[in-house]
């Protein structure tokens, strides 16, 4: 049985918002949030690296997002979230996940896997 992680302040709106949690398409949880956010859990694995080497990688990964786990806006509340603003409402999906890929790969957005793959 796999133990349920949540954070503080992650999934609200506005400035108390710490993140968000995002599922990828096989189910698997996520933290995304910027490195001044992240969590004080010395048990928190470290972030994805792999998004760190090119943008291609960060878009392909957003893209190919669980379709139900997730909230239908999930890229909108991202940028929302890291901007600060509701910049996410003048943007298409692809500008929103070419920005957000962007971020992630200057380190500006962190992904940090929440499930152990040995389980």
């Amino acid at each position: 049985m796999m133990e349920l992680i949540t954070y503080p302040g992650v999934g609200l709106r506005g400035s108390a918002c710490k993140g968000r949690y995002f599922f990828c398409q096989f189910g698997h949880r996520y933290l995304i949030c910027r490195p001044v956010d992240r969590p004080d859990d010395p048990l928190l694995s470290p972030p994805r690296m792999d998004l760190w080497c090119a943008t291609t990688y960060g878009m392909q990964f957003l893209s190919q997002r669980h379709q139900w786990k997730n909230s239908a806006h999930i890229l909108s509340q991202l940028v929302s979230y890291l901007s600060g603003e509701s910049l996410a409402d003048s943007l298409d999906e692809y500008e929103q996940l070419e920005h957000l890929a962007t971020v992630m790969m200057q380190r500006q957005l962190l992904v940090f896997p929440l499930e152990s793959s040995g389980s």
